[in-house]
């Protein structure tokens, strides 16, 4: 059995995988904005840049000495 050349007799198979490949990836774009990127944008700002020497400061105990785990 040999695969088909053309689809519908006029349009290439290797256009029409091209065309469906960016079809799909087109749509899990959309998904993926609606459903995650929507979310996190909604989300207001946590302002995690507002002290930055302090927040280095009370990091350096916490990474290098592992207090948690001590």
């Amino acid at each position: 059995m040999v695969p088909p050349g053309d689809l519908f007799g006029s349009i290439p198979i290797w256009i029409a995988v091209y065309a469906v490949s960016a079809g799909v990836f087109a749509l899990s774009g959309l998904v993926l904005y609606l459903r995650v990127f929507r979310l996190v944008l909604v989300g207001r700002n946590s302002g995690r840049l507002d002290r930055p020497f302090q927040r280095l400061v009370g990091a350096v105990p916490l990474i290098f000495g592992q207090r948690k785990v001590l």
